[in-house]
């Protein structure tokens, strides 16, 4: 057997329908999830108060708790809880769907479907009707194995011609056309040193054609 749920650990309380089929997501598919037993079955403990129903060909079996602690052997594959009345053989398990969508028989709004080895559907987990919706819809979207990566972010827009961007490199900028241009620098005439050296005018106008010829070079 692959789960199995005694009798003693049901607990008295109105009769649970729940559909046997997995009801499909918005789009119309059940959403595969990772096949972790161990962590899956830890956090679905978190959420609280589940509904459990586990059948084979002739039996079936419902009860609506809280996911015991289980205590499981070193290749986490058995599992055992409430003094032995509880067990998982997950060697057999091979396959888990999640639903995240209202059932229209109980009103759950999400739940597991875990899979024996020849395709069959053995267990179901389910939130009871009036749980959190989003805790069961974020728990789903955590575990599913087909998640799509999320496209990379659209470049930023390019800086408009009449504005230069501050965090464009400044490599980036236009070189200016040919080379440097160097000015010569040259005297003009109100440039020239004055002379005060005292003299004759004829000394004066010696100096002063002499410092003129100076200029014209």
């Amino acid at each position: 057997m692959l789960a199995r749920i005694s009798t003693t650990w049901r607990r008295s309380l109105q009769p649970i329908s729940l559909s046997v089929q997995v009801a499909p997501n918005a789009n119309g598919k059940r959403i595969p999830l990772i096949p972790n037993w161990k962590a899956l079955i830890d956090t679905i403990r978190t959420t609280g108060e589940v509904v459990i129903q586990t059948r084979h060909r002739h039996a079936r079996f419902i009860s609506r708790s809280t996911l015991p602690d289980f205590i499981w052997d070193a290749p986490c594959l058995n599992a055992s809880a409430d003094n032995n009345r509880l067990h998982l053989h997950t060697a057999h398990w091979t396959r888990v769907f999640g639903r995240a969508r209202n059932c229209p028989c109980c009103g759950s709004p999400g739940g597991v479907s875990i899979h024996d080895q020849s395709g069959t559907e053995f267990l179901q987990i389910c939130a009871p009707a009036g749980a959190s919706a989003t805790r069961w819809t974020h728990l789903l979207e955590e575990w599913r194995a087909d998640k799509v990566p999320l496209p990379p972010p659209p470049p930023p827009p390019p800086c408009p011609d009449s504005l230069r961007c501050l965090a464009q490199p400044a490599t980036d900028f236009p070189a200016p056309h040919g080379p440097p241009h160097r000015r010569r620098h040259r005297h003009t005439r109100h440039d020239a040193p004055l002379d005060h050296r005292p003299g004759t005018p004829s000394q004066l106008r010696a100096r002063h054609s002499r410092s003129a010829s100076m200029l014209r070079i």
